[in-house]
């Protein structure tokens, strides 16, 4: 949920993540980023046109294809998903 994104966001802050990822330093509709009518409310992207964030108004943890606009689950929380990103850019 986006909640435990905030918490994150405060304890670890915004910027990239090594190389690859920014995380934005907050909650951003996809139609401000993107081309994109999507009720996603993105937290951050993969610098090539995939952004990630949470569906709006569930909450579910979503990726968002810039290039076609498809949206799919990606993680079951914020938390797996923000661990997963960093063990990757490792």
């Amino acid at each position: 949920m986006p909640g435990v994104f905030l918490t994150f966001l405060g304890t670890v802050g915004a910027g990239s993540l090594g190389v690859g990822y920014q995380l934005y330093d907050g909650l951003v509709p996809a139609g401000e980023l993107y081309d994109s009518d999507a009720a996603v409310a993105l937290f951050g992207d993969d610098l090539q046109g995939v952004g990630h964030g949470f569906a709006l108004p569930d909450g579910q943890m979503v990726e968002l294809d810039a290039t076609n606009g498809n949206v799919r689950p990606v993680a079951t929380s914020f938390a797996v998903f923000i661990r997963a990103t960093i063990a990757d850019l490792a």
